[in-house]
């Protein structure tokens, strides 16, 4: 069970360091709590992050385990069942078509 309570906070936050306010597209509705179309390295995002871990506790719940991970230039996010894994070009085992 997530904790809507903290993505409510995190959500404000959020809203708060962009300047974001209701009658923007990009407002993150904090009684959802849920932050959509933004990159996972927006530097703001990671601040959200990093600030609520100061409180001691997870900033999005019980059930989630978010990390901040450094990665080079490419990424992309494999998403199943709520479950986000950060993927870069190293961690892809490729097939070659020829030999």
């Amino acid at each position: 069970m997530v904790d809507l309570h903290y993505q409510k906070k995190a959500s404000e936050l959020l809203n708060k360091i962009k300047s974001y306010k209701p009658e923007d597209d990009e407002y993150v509705k904090p009684e959802y709590g849920y932050i959509y179309n933004l990159d996972r390295h927006d530097e703001d995002l990671i601040t959200v992050i990093e600030e609520l871990r100061e409180t001691g506790e997870n900033p999005f719940g019980c059930c989630s385990d978010i990390q901040i991970a450094e990665v080079d230039d490419k990424y992309f996010i494999a998403e199943y069942d709520g479950i986000e894994t950060v993927i870069e070009p190293e961690d892809i085992e490729w097939i070659n078509v020829k030999g």
